[in-house]
């Protein structure tokens, strides 16, 4: 009684059997199922899904005998073929119009065969394996060193050690070939949609300004000015509104003779102005300031080699103008002291005036009030601008002078 092969499931002829039909049976053992596994190649159409079997048949000619299987149809997700569990060596080849086809025996797991990929399978009785690691599809580890050639990428890289890529790398597409998730922690969104790789049609709205945008989606949105015709900021281009008709600004704009720039910081609020602006030519620099109407009230210069404070005294501003009379009972009033600084003693001892005191007597050579504070309850100290002494100084040794004329007129 016959019997057939483990693997291949030749016919055993029995003893003394078959006479005369032996040949036969030889011959399609050897002609035909061992040359189907040796060198058969066939082309076996899969589908998107299903579950495609093969068949080993007991000594005749079977698909799953094959050494070469050409996989046509579809593949995808879930897309298996199903060969026996015979220990045997398979070349499979996915040309299939898209997807993976995994190869498996029935109830096991199998190695997936990407699209397009030819790769070396075998059986090892149990289930389909990795006949090779060196260059099958899905590769996980190339050990040594050396060059390998022609290997596409379809999962993870790991490299314990120098990864060179040789050659170029083209045609990477992020829109069509990015197709798994890509990690937060690399970048990517923690999706696995493919459209976020373009950035041409999802980069918009504002950029952060710790990634180094502005916190704006417009430049204008941001407060960045665009250069006039004279590559130059002005307050109608540089401004940000903080309540209703006040502006700060910063005026850069060359000088009208064309020899320097005038740069500084302009405050407008509710229609009027005050600050200070820096005016440059080719011979002096002036440091302007601006009352609350928007009227320079007075500048310091510097021609090089010496440094002035001009406040204004022109003629043509002033009205009411009188001779300044009483100036010596006013010094007399005046309570000169020595001191020192609390927060620097080293200096030694000072002479002045504490700004209380002299303000009742010359108010105007005193800024801000005794005693005063802030919104924070913190000190809003007085200042003294001693240069308004000068007048009522000057006074008073004017009249000092016209008595000692007059005593000197008796005595002579």
């Amino acid at each position: 009684m016959s019997t057939y092969s483990t693997n291949l499931a030749l016919e055993l002829i029995g003893n003394g059997e078959q006479a005369g039909n032996w040949g036969q049976t030889t011959n399609t053992n050897l002609g035909t199922l061992v040359e189907q596994a040796i060198s058969g190649y066939t082309t076996q159409a899969v589908s998107t899904g299903t579950d495609t079997t093969l068949a080993m048949t007991q000594g005749a000619s079977a698909t799953a005998r094959n050494m070469y299987i050409e996989l046509t149809g579809s593949g995808g997700t879930n897309t298996n073929l199903i060969v026996p569990s015979n220990k045997k060596l398979y070349f499979i080849f996915n040309n299939t119009s898209s997807g993976q086809v995994t190869v498996k025996v029935a109830g096991q797991t199998g190695v997936s065969v990407p699209n397009a990929t030819k790769t070396i399978l075998v059986s090892n009785g149990t289930d389909i394996v990795l006949a090779t690691t060196a260059a099958a599809p899905g590769v996980t580890s190339v050990g040594g060193t050396g060059t390998v050639n022609g290997i596409t990428l379809t999962g993870t890289v790991t490299s314990t050690g120098n990864l060179t890529l040789g050659g170029s790398l083209s045609a990477i597409n992020l829109t069509s070939q990015v197709t798994s998730t890509l990690p937060i922690t690399n970048g990517g969104t923690g999706t696995s949609s493919t459209t976020y790789c373009s950035l041409t049609a999802n980069v918009s709205g504002q950029l952060p300004i710790a990634n180094g945008g502005t916190g704006s989606s417009t430049l204008a949105g941001a407060g960045i000015p665009t250069l006039t015709g004279n590559n130059a900021f002005t307050q109608s281009s540089f401004g940000a509104t903080t309540s209703a008709g006040s502006t700060q600004a910063l005026v850069v704009r060359p000088n009208a003779s064309g020899g320097g720039a005038t740069v500084g910081l302009l405050t407008k609020n509710f229609g009027t102005s005050t600050g200070m602006v820096i005016q440059t030519d080719d011979v002096a620099t002036r440091l302007s300031s601006y009352n609350f109407s928007g009227t320079e009230v007075g500048y310091i210069t510097t021609n090089g080699s010496t440094c002035a404070l001009n406040n204004f005294s022109d003629y043509r501003l002033k009205e009411n103008v009188v001779s300044f009379t009483g100036a010596a009972i006013k010094v007399k009033q005046l309570k000169p002291k020595t001191f020192t600084w609390i927060k620097n003693p080293s200096v030694g001892v000072a002479e002045g005036f504490l700004a209380h005191e002299l303000q009742e007597v010359v108010p105007n050579a005193v800024h801000g009030a005794k005693d005063a504070v802030d919104e924070n309850n913190q000190p809003e100290y007085q200042g003294v601008d001693t240069t308004a002494l000068i007048p009522l100084l000057t006074a008073a040794l004017q009249e000092a002078l016209s008595r000692i004329e007059a005593l000197e007129a008796k005595v002579g």
